[in-house]
C-alpha cells in the first residue's frame, strides 16, 4: 500500500505541481503587496499560506531581507525556484517602483502556462 502513501509522479507532473505553486506563490505575493504590507511582513504570512517549497523559502526571503538585501538579488540566488526572466522582473518592479505590476504580470503568464 506504499503507492496510497505518495503518488508516483512522472516528471511532467512534477514540473506542472512546481509551476501551480509558483503561479500560486505570485498571486499571493501580489495581493499582498497591493494591499500596502511590507514585504517582511508579506514573507511572514507567506511562511504559513505559500505552497511548499515556497513557504519555507520565505523565511529566507524574510531573513536576508531585514538584512537589508533586495528582494531580485535573494530570488536570483535560488535558480531552482525563479528564472532569470522571474528575477528581472521583480528588479523592474523594485527600480521602477511597480513591484504590484511585476508580480501582477508575472502571476498571468504564469497562469497562462
Amino acid at each position: 500500500m506504499a503507492g496510497k502513501d505518495k503518488p508516483q509522479s512522472t516528471n511532467g507532473t512534477v514540473e506542472r505541481d512546481s509551476a501551480l505553486a509558483l503561479a500560486l506563490f505570485t498571486r499571493q505575493f501580489s495581493t499582498l503587496v497591493d494591499a500596502g504590507l511590507s514585504l517582511v511582513r508579506i514573507m511572514t504570512i507567506l511562511e504559513q499560506d505559500a505552497p511548499p517549497p515556497f513557504a519555507a523559502y520565505a523565511t529566507e526571503l524574510r531573513e536576508k531581507l531585514q538584512e537589508g538585501y533586495p528582494l531580485s538579488r535573494i530570488m536570483g540566488e535560488r535558480p531552482d525556484l525563479f528564472s532569470g526572466f522571474y528575477v528581472k522582473m521583480i528588479r523592474v518592479g523594485e527600480i521602477g517602483g511597480i513591484l504590484e505590476e511585476s508580480l501582477n504580470y508575472l502571476a498571468d503568464l504564469l497562469e497562462e502556462g
